[in-house]
């Protein structure tokens, strides 16, 4: 039927060109611009998703504004606190994601006229995209599982393997990371450490704490999980376990290259574009294996806004649908830079994403890794609130002092003390 609707279009549209009736013509051929705000300038995905969806749907054009990710949300809060307009479709991260999830400012995406089955996305990760209502807002574009790289060559000098299931049974807790870590320091005299930074060692158990919201009825609750983290790092500092490099720095992305460090926290996107693409050395050094408990750390979603014309809506809806939660989508997300989206589907053992040999990492099927990782019965997504990202900057803001030999228990009181003063409402212990 749409074939034929098309051809009459086209045939009326012929006829009506040599009656001089112009105008009519061109409004039959216009297509639905779709505007969207891209949390992230320099993605190399988004160009390969934007045709691809376009093929598919030529009667949708997307128009993409590529953010930097340092000025992308705040672009978004400026233009909401004056009233700005909003884009069609919003990209945000999930440490913001629950400063705007209450807003009204969004479709309800579980509602008429969309009615978005959420059995097409993964289950760890839908409780995070409604609102206190409720309602269904947004829609996650990525996977956001995560598991711990490691170096083959020092695995097998100093474990005796560099199988990762073999190294899964050696790594089911956070103690074990601490014990190994002490025996590799020992072994290799200072040389070789368990992570390359504190940013490292953070990220792994960050990853992990996903059980409960950071703030809960107004009391800030972080002793048991942030807390737990800083008390990691300050062992592997007393055992020697931790280098001091600067996660990002120059010196830390050379040290990729040395053969030094053990392990990396590693979310999806840091396979290729964090270990892969930094290694001067090459010849399938790394692997990957399971995290001791499920692991989740942000993602993109994304939002449509109420304010945007019907007709843009449905268009906004229907790409977001097929970015999201159809095999066209994935393929997609994946041709442009190994990424996966959350969709159902993707968990199929015998479809398009499992069993891919990744030459940089011996073969091994890393992307079946964080597939299983999504099916792990502790992974889910952290309860978010709005203060996520303040306490993830106040976090964050006292682990170069950590490694350098600040205890567990001042760092969380620092942070503390920082968050108090962000968020006087808050009950602090």
């Amino acid at each position: 039927m749409k074939k034929f609707r098309l051809l009459t279009a086209t045939v009326v549209c012929t006829a009506m060109l040599t009656a001089g009736l112009t105008s009519v013509c061109a409004s039959a051929e216009e297509k639905t611009v779709v505007t969207v705000w891209v949390n992230g300038g320099e993605d190399a995905y988004v160009p390969v998703v934007k045709d691809a969806f376009e093929k598919a749907h030529p009667e949708i054009e997307l128009d993409l504004l590529l953010v930097p990710q340092e000025e992308s949300f705040q672009k978004i809060m400026t233009t909401i606190s004056t009233g700005g307009e909003l884009p069609d479709i919003v990209d945000v991260n999930l440490d913001n994601l629950g400063q705007v999830l209450d807003l009204d400012l969004w479709e309800d995406l579980s509602s008429d006229p969309y009615n978005f089955d959420e059995s097409l996305l993964m289950p760890y990760m839908t409780e995070a995209l409604h609102n206190a209502e409720g309602k269904l807002v947004a829609l996650q574009g990525d996977l956001t599982t995560c598991a711990v790289a490691y170096d083959r060559n020092l695995a097998k000098e100093y474990l005796g393997t560099d199988d990762p299931d073999e190294l899964s049974e050696m790594l089911k807790s956070t103690q074990d990371y601490i014990d190994i870590g002490k025996e590799i320091t020992e072994k290799s005299d200072g040389t070789v450490y368990t992570f390359a930074s504190a940013q490292d060692a953070w990220g792994m158990l960050y990853a992990e704490m996903v059980d409960k919201p950071f703030v809960s009825e107004g009391k800030l609750d972080i002793d048991d999980s942030i807390g737990e983290i800083y008390s990691f790092i300050e062992t592997l500092v007393q055992n020697g376990s931790l280098d001091l490099y600067d996660q990002w720095s120059a010196e830390w992305v050379n040290n990729i290259s040395q053969s030094e460090t053990m392990f990396y926290s590693c979310p999806l996107w840091f396979v290729h574009w964090g270990l892969a693409s930094n290694d001067s050395v090459g010849g399938g050094r790394w692997g990957v294996l399971k995290p001791s408990s499920g692991a989740t750390s942000g993602g993109e979603n994304y939002l449509i806004s109420k304010s945007s014309d019907e007709d843009k809506k449905q268009a906004a809806f229907t790409f977001l649908s097929w970015l999201c939660a159809s095999e066209e989508g994935a393929k997609a997300l994946y041709d442009g830079g190994g990424m996966v989206t959350g969709f159902a589907g993707n968990l199929d053992k015998d479809g398009e994403f499992y069993n891919i040999e990744d030459e940089a990492y011996a073969g091994q099927d890393v992307l079946g890794v964080f597939l299983d990782v999504a099916q792990m019965d502790s992974t889910r997504t952290r309860p978010l609130t709005k203060y996520d990202s303040g306490i993830f900057a106040s976090g964050t803001s006292v682990l170069t002092d950590l490694a350098q030999g600040m205890s567990a228990e001042d760092a969380l009181q620092t942070v503390k003390d920082d968050i108090a003063g962000k968020y006087p409402e808050l009950e602090i212990d």
